[in-house]
């Protein structure tokens, strides 16, 4: 029982720490700008002209596609939002239909979770617009606002959709190539993080995540000739960075004076910031060439020999990615583009690959259904006819947080609980402050703002302008909000307890992988020595290089997802995980990784350093026994 209390406590630590935690990078500016100020127009027009009756599902209809835009070149954004816009749109009018009827409500939200949970197997954008569907049918469904007009609410959600790809698709020039520019700065922005603390966050796998993103948006953004090999040399310029920055972690706490090296580190990071600005706006460009001049200045000061020829290789690889920004830039008119076509093996193929029960996607699909049933059964009974205009809000919040792994879902119940708690708040103050149409228009394109911008950055402070932008759209179709708050607060409690009580039950857990991952980065690493002491050409050590780190990213993912997954309900000789020691072996091997990154850099060999094998055989000996240690089970008593 006790470590079971223990459990729970740390991965309730765990949980607010994901909580709190910001990624800068991917706030998306441009798109909460693009839908606050459509969602803004939408909803002043309609006012003006007196139907808001088909302004507000039009403004929700903006909101909802709007969040579908991930991203994407041109040839996949359109395609990805008028499939949100389509599912939304389907989803709005059947609820509609069922609305008034209990029995059939119930029935169709379990029959629409399971399709649109089964959906999440055709990729994280089916995830999202299976999300938004279901969201948008228990909105309809269970509330007030516009629930017997059906086909006009839908058809003017689909316009409100339509809409916001329009304007979506106007706002991105293909020939400039935002998308991939902007990707690369993600990175680019994701080692500056790095770089900041590099001995506690050397292990992030932030930046090795954010560079296979932007390569795969170099490889769907349509750019050919000149124009792709300037993107791509970005990309493998920071690349070899990353290695060098694996190398040089390890350095610090040896130097007897690590001043020298934390400045190179500091300016560095500068650097980096600065270029990953350039390439989203490019009238910062000049910035850049003074943030060189500094960097190299910082490691011209750089003089111990412990590491002096990993600072200079640094030196010169950023050096090349900032002298490409100084250059003319192959976009606009000077482009060079190709005919991008999806990439998909399409529905029926990867509908095959998961059609087992066990599956990971078919448990979720049952779960969701399982959890979307219960969470409209309750909402239906107790609620008193007076607060029907309630009843969306318990599968709303359900339908937004149940995901197919335990990390990720309680993750999501913890931020949808801090934003909804903040959410409402300052709806209620702001709706007791602020009582004209007008100013309550202007909040929810505060909210749209806020919710397409943070999606990704942090769902807690999403959620709080979600929360906003909904509650102030209620209030437009004449809802009591602030009178009757403490209900949505309870209401997001329950929804968070019946997700979790469900996902607890038999859950699909990340962290009962760690030995696996750990044990399969162990024996790559064994491998990629022996090539490095066998002296293999340089594309067999790249290929085992780029393998090692895919096991690196693995593991830490699979380590936090231990960390942060509590005991289940009802489990027998469940897999308990030795967290504390699993981040030691992973930090022990990441250190023994660097270690063959700069010989493998440096142009040395294992087999010139006669004892340097031997050593390393018995650490990863060492390593192997503890990595069996880590994983045991657990008879649960409670």
């Amino acid at each position: 029982m006790t470590s079971v209390l223990n459990d729970l406590r740390r991965a309730l630590r765990e949980v607010l720490g994901v909580c709190l935690t910001l990624e800068r990078s991917r706030i998306a500016y441009p798109c909460g700008l693009r839908a606050a100020l459509t969602l803004v127009v939408v909803l002043w027009i309609a006012r003006s002209g007196g139907r808001m009756d088909i302004g507000v599902p039009m403004a929700i209809g903006v909101l909802m596609v709007n969040l579908s835009d991930v991203c994407e070149p041109h040839g996949l954004r359109w395609r990805t939002m008028l499939w949100t816009t389509a599912c939304a749109s389907l989803s709005t009018w059947l609820a509609g239909m069922v609305s008034a009827d209990p029995a059939a409500h119930l029935i169709a939200g379990i029959l629409l979770a399971a399709v649109l949970g089964y959906a999440s197997a055709l990729g994280p954008k089916s995830s999202l617009a299976g999300s938004i569907g279901l969201a948008m049918f228990a909105l309809y469904a269970g509330s007030a606002i516009g629930s017997h007009r059906s086909v006009a609410d839908a058809l003017a959600l689909g316009v409100g959709g339509v809409l916001a790809t329009v304007v979506a698709i106007a706002g991105w020039p293909l020939r400039r190539f935002e998308v991939p520019r902007t990707h690369i700065a993600i990175a680019y922005e994701q080692f500056a993080f790095l770089c900041d603390d590099l001995r506690s966050r050397w292990t992030s796998t932030a930046v090795a995540s954010a560079i296979l993103d932007a390569a795969r948006s170099v490889e769907t953004s349509g750019a050919a000739g000149p124009t792709e090999v300037w993107l791509r040399k970005f990309l493998e310029c920071l690349e070899h960075s990353r290695c060098l920055l694996l190398a040089i972690g390890p350095m610090h706490e040896p130097l007897p004076n690590p001043a020298s090296l934390d400045r190179v580190l500091a300016a560095t990071s500068t650097l980096t910031r600065a270029m990953g600005a350039a390439l989203a706006l490019k009238h910062r460009t000049p910035r850049v060439m003074t943030e060189l001049e500094r960097f190299q200045a910082a490691c011209d000061g750089y003089t111990d020999a412990a590491g002096i020829e990993l600072v200079r290789r640094l030196r010169g690889y950023l050096t090349e990615a900032a002298q490409l920004m100084a250059g003319s830039w192959p976009i606009g008119s000077a482009a060079s583009t190709r005919v991008v076509k999806p990439a998909s093996a399409g529905i029926r193929s990867m509908i095959r690959q998961h059609v087992d029960m066990r599956d990971s996607y078919v448990r979720h699909a049952i779960k969701l259904a399982i959890t979307y049933g219960l969470a409209v059964a309750v909402s239906l009974g107790p609620w008193d006819p007076r607060h029907i205009h309630h009843t969306y809000w318990i599968p709303l919040t359900v339908a937004w947080i149940c995901k197919p792994d335990l990390y990720s879902t309680v993750g999501r119940i913890g931020m949808r609980v801090l934003g909804t708690t903040a959410g409402v708040v300052l709806v209620t103050i702001f709706l007791n402050v602020i009582g004209s149409e007008r100013a309550i228009i202007l909040l929810v394109g505060i909210g749209a703002f806020v919710s397409c911008a943070f999606l990704w950055a942090n769902y807690a402070v999403m959620v709080i302008g979600m929360t906003l932008a909904v509650l102030c759209l209620g209030a437009i179709g004449g809802v009591a909000v602030e009178a009757e708050t403490y209900v949505r607060l309870w209401a997001t409690l329950l929804a968070g307890g019946l997700v979790a009580l469900t996902a607890l039950v038999h859950p699909l857990r990340k962290g009962a992988a760690v030995s696996g991952h750990l044990s399969r980065m162990c024996s790559d690493l064994r491998a990629y020595a022996e090539k490095l002491r066998a002296g293999m050409p340089p594309a067999d050590l790249s290929q085992a290089r780029a393998l090692l780190l895919r096991d690196r990213t693995n593991a830490a993912l699979t380590v936090a997802a231990a960390a942060a997954e509590p005991p289940a309900l009802w489990a027998r000789d469940r897999v308990r995980v030795d967290v504390a020691s699993a981040r030691a072996v992973l930090h022990e091997l990441e250190a023994e990784l660097s270690k063959l990154i700069a010989i493998d850099i440096l142009g040395h060999q294992l087999r010139s350093a006669p004892t340097a094998w031997p050593q390393f055989e018995t650490t990863l000996c060492d390593i192997e026994r503890r990595i069996g240690a880590l994983c045991g089970t657990h008879a649960s008593t409670s």
